[in-house]
């Protein structure tokens, strides 16, 4: 059976539904005007508040002074980007870096380190 000859459910050829999907395809990456959905608008709308939900529950488990966190969170809702991506950097650098720190670490350099130490059992006197 070609792909002229296979019907889908509602009796359209199959090729023609694949042009079909191909032009979705094309529109979507071309950013054509059929793409502006309101759906797409409600969708980056979530995205965002959920974003902004995340930074907001952030900011207030900050071991600060009050007066401080009321800054960062109307940052946050007075600037809508701008204010996640600060606050974004505030805390990459703040942020505790002591669990990565092994993942930049030389293999070279741990065997030289840990060869340089003592054994710890007996040592031939001269």
């Amino acid at each position: 059976m070609t792909l002229d000859r296979k019907l889908t459910t509602d009796n359209v050829p199959l090729r023609l539904e694949l042009s079909n999907m191909r032009d979705i395809v094309t529109r979507f990456l071309h950013l054509e005007i059929i793409n502006l959905h309101p759906m797409v608008y409600w969708g980056l709308a979530l995205v965002w508040l959920l974003l902004l939900v995340s930074a907001l529950m952030s900011v207030r488990s900050l071991a600060i002074s009050t007066g401080a966190k009321l800054a960062w969170s109307l940052v946050l809702i007075a600037l809508p980007v701008l204010g996640l991506a600060a606050y974004a950097v505030r805390c990459l650098l703040r942020g505790n870096w002591q669990a990565l720190k092994p993942l930049f670490q030389s293999r070279r350099l741990v065997k030289q380190v840990s060869s340089a130490r003592p054994s710890g059992g007996p040592v031939a006197k001269a």
